[in-house]
Parts: C-alpha cells; structure tokens; sequence
C-alpha cells in the first residue's frame, strides 16, 4: 500500500518539469520496495512505505536510514553511480520540491544513469551473460 503522501511524490517525481528544463521524459520502474525515476542523466530511487518481515520502510526516518546505507554501501564498488540521497520538501505553502525550502518529507537515492542494456537480467534475457561476466563480479565483491 502506497501513502498519500507518496502517491503525491510519485506524481511529483513522475513529471518532467521536476527535473529541469532539459529533461522532456521521464522513464519509471516499479519494484516491490523501490519506484525508480529515470530522468535525464539521472536516477532518483524512492523508497515505498512498506513494511515487510525482512525489510521495514514504515517511517520518513526509516526509509533515510536506508538511502543512506544503499549510497554508503554502494559507493564502495559504483563510486560513479551513487551521488547521495536528496531530500523531497513540501513548502509551508504546500508546494512539493527537491531540496526546497520547508519540510522535509521524503528521501531519495540519487544515481547517475547508467545504460541498462548492461544488466545482468538483460543480458541473460539475450542471452549474452558469460561465465566471465559472473566471475568479475564476484571477485569485485570478494
């Protein structure tokens, strides 16, 4: 179940406009905990207010934790990929921005975007996922 409160970010995040002028589409992924804006040259992760038995992002405060465990994880194997975590305000006057003035009610991971075709479950859906491609990553992790 989604909030209102983020069913009005996810409008929010889901315009062009949000991001800039030089941003005329933005692309949205849907996961079980995420919703992912591709915006640009940029990727915003929002959290979903869910709470599960292994994953709770019940609170503001909670999903924050989680932005910035994910960025200072993530950091350490994509330095390019993760930038930080932007928090989505809400003016007194009502009026929903990026780092704007007011308070905040939101937090997001922001990414540099990356081409997707690169993905593992897109290259094994072409099938074009090697053995290689396997063990560089896990020696990266080791």
């Amino acid at each position: 179940m989604i909030i209102q409160s983020q069913k009005d970010i996810i409008e929010f995040l889901s315009r062009p406009e949000t991001y800039g002028p030089a941003v005329k589409r933005v692309e949205r992924i849907d996961t079980h905990v995420s919703v992912l804006f591709l915006a640009g040259n940029r990727a915003f992760k929002l959290k979903r207010a869910v709470k599960f038995p292994y994953l709770d992002f019940s609170t503001v405060a909670k999903r924050r934790d989680a932005c910035e465990a994910e960025v200072r994880i993530n950091r350490r194997t994509a330095p390019d990929i993760y930038l930080g975590t932007v928090a989505v305000t809400k003016s007194p006057k009502g009026k929903i921005g990026l780092l704007g003035p007011g308070e905040t009610i939101e937090w997001l991971v922001e990414m540099s975007r990356f081409e997707q075709a690169g993905l593992f479950d897109r290259l094994a859906q072409n099938h074009a996922l090697t053995t290689r491609h396997i063990e560089d990553l896990a020696e990266v992790i080791s």
